[in-house]
């Protein structure tokens, strides 16, 4: 699941960033390492230029 927030449109269909949190993805699996990964692989999915992204989240219960 996707949800998105502080966002514009320009003149193409393409939504641009304005500030702050603009999408959280969300994923379930049958533990939290699975969840994790199922996260982490919906973001390899997106294409967000100059984007970031946090790489520690769940970590310490996933392991």
């Amino acid at each position: 699941a996707t949800a998105v927030g502080s966002t514009a449109d320009d003149a193409e269909p393409h939504l641009i960033a304005t500030g702050g949190r603009v999408l959280n993805v969300v994923a379930v699996g049958d533990d939290f390492a699975e969840a994790r990964r199922r996260a982490y692989e919906a973001i390899g999915q997106l294409r967000l230029d100059g984007g970031q992204y946090r790489t520690d989240i769940a970590a310490r219960v996933a392991d």
